[in-house]
């Protein structure tokens, strides 16, 4: 019963916090004249992350390195099957090639150095220095880049808060918006582990499984929400930088406060397939303009395959 209280909880902190997050980040790209793909990709993706850094640092110091390492492996793949998959159910989702093409190559390059680092069988405090290095560097470049936009570039009237509001307000909101996704995340896997482990489930199952999943529900919660108000430039740019930071951000604190023991079951088939996914979604970008319901039906599908592969 308290499992089942926890998940509760936590699926409603997580959709309030989603709601929050994204008025708020289209407020403040209204306000200071950046594209919402920008904000999508820094503000809202780093904040949506937040459950998945403190649920992989607490499993790695608690001594269970296939739930910290399998927690990111899973996200990734759940950010694009799932959440892409759902949202484009809810609200076609526009595929902008000129934003999208370098964030989901860098997203490519980063995924496959992590494939090549697990390689060596453990995640080591060099290994997180170099993440952490290009977490920087990518976060400079998109900023550089935004300057090339102008103050004209978000020209649509958004709905953002139906009550007069300062930024202060607004940037307040969004804190609030993180802090319910964090609390809410973390209350939606304590439910789930416990819950799973009744079934004696795998620490390796349940990392890619379920506690992937409720870290990556933040950016299913953020991306339903903005699907519903049609701010579908969010979510692409929202799962792109919540992927890069899930590696760059989560993979470069961690394993400075403890190394992180690579299985054998992630090199042979879950880091593949988070490859293979992250071609899919950098195809996508480049040859459509939009993604469909019935695209996103077959990532959805695709998902579900996944997880039932998990259990078999």
């Amino acid at each position: 019963m308290l499992s089942a209280a926890y998940i509760l909880g936590g699926l409603i902190l997580l959709f309030l916090g989603g709601e929050l997050l994204v008025r708020s980040s289209v407020f403040i790209a209204k306000r200071i004249g950046l594209p919402p793909f920008i904000i999508g990709l820094t503000v809202v993706a780093y904040g949506t992350s937040s459950p998945e850094l403190v649920i992989s640092l607490n499993a790695a110091l608690d001594g269970y390195p296939d739930i910290a390492l399998g927690n990111v492996i899973g996200s990734n793949i759940s950010n694009i099957l799932c959440v892409i998959g759902f949202t484009a159910m809810v609200y076609p989702i526009t595929m902008d090639k000129e934003e999208g093409r370098a964030d989901g190559f860098y997203m490519l390059g980063i995924a496959a150095l992590l494939y090549l680092l697990c390689l060596t069988g453990v995640i080591i405090w060099w290994h997180g220095l170099l993440f952490l290095l290009l977490l920087v560097i990518h976060t400079w470049h998109v900023f550089k880049r935004s300057k090339s936009h102008t103050n004209d570039a978000v020209k649509e009237e958004i709905e953002t808060y139906p009550f007069k509001t300062t930024m202060w307000q607004v940037i307040a909101l969004l804190v609030v918006g993180i802090g319910c996704l964090a609390v809410g995340g973390d209350f939606l896997v304590t439910g789930s582990v416990a819950i799973a482990r009744m079934f004696g489930w795998s620490e390796a199952v349940i990392g890619v499984t379920l506690v992937a999943f409720g870290g990556s529900a933040p950016e299913l919660a953020t991306s339903i929400v903005a699907a519903f108000h049609k701010h579908s430039d969010i979510v692409i740019g929202n799962v792109l930088g919540s992927n890069m930071f899930n590696i760059m951000g989560i993979l470069g604190i961690t394993p400075m406060v403890s190394s992180i023991a690579v299985s054998d079951k992630f090199i042979a088939f879950d880091l593949p397939l988070m490859l293979a996914v992250s071609v899919v979604l950098t195809a996508s970008i480049l040859l459509c303009k939009q993604l469909s319901r019935a695209g996103g039906a077959l990532l959805a599908l695709g998902y579900i395959a996944y997880i039932a592969v998990q259990f078999y």
